[in-house]
């Protein structure tokens, strides 16, 4: 991605603001290019987000996205599924946290989607008819 620093209007382009950096390459959604965001993931990642999935209290859950949010950027939930993938601690609970819909993502590993269920449940946390978590709304911990 090149980036460009701008110290004049770029109104074709949708950018009035003068100075900055933002990105040649067009926003897929909007076809304008975006600002560049500062780099999250990066070196020390993996323990920032180790650090804040430690932070879920027992009975309770997060969602990527949330693990995401709280080190930084909550673009970068799927680096968080990377992180708790390599993660070769067992003080850090990485079973409390789930995706966005209240499920348990086991992405075809059913062995490791089984044992976080068990682990759930021993915390008391209940699942739905749709494997969903009972009463996800109550029990999501958005952060300290």
């Amino acid at each position: 991605m090149k980036i460009k620093d701008i110290t004049h209007k770029k109104s074709r382009s949708g950018f009035l603001r003068k100075g900055g950096i933002i990105s040649e390459e067009p926003n897929h959604n909007s076809g304008h290019a975006q600002r560049a965001e500062p780099r999250v993931v990066k070196a020390g990642f993996n323990a920032r987000v180790y650090s804040a999935v430690a932070q879920v209290p027992y009975g309770r859950v997060a969602t990527y996205g949330d693990i995401a949010t709280i080190v930084g950027s909550p673009r970068v939930a799927r680096h968080v599924g990377f992180a708790l993938s390599a993660l070769d601690k067992d003080d850090v609970p990485w079973h409390r946290i789930i995706n966005a819909q209240g499920r348990i993502s086991g992405k075809g590993d059913t062995i490791r989607a089984t044992l976080q269920r068990q682990f759930l449940e021993n915390e008391g946390i209940e699942f739905d008819e749709r494997d969903r978590v009972f009463e996800f709304h109550r029990l999501r911990w958005r952060g300290p």
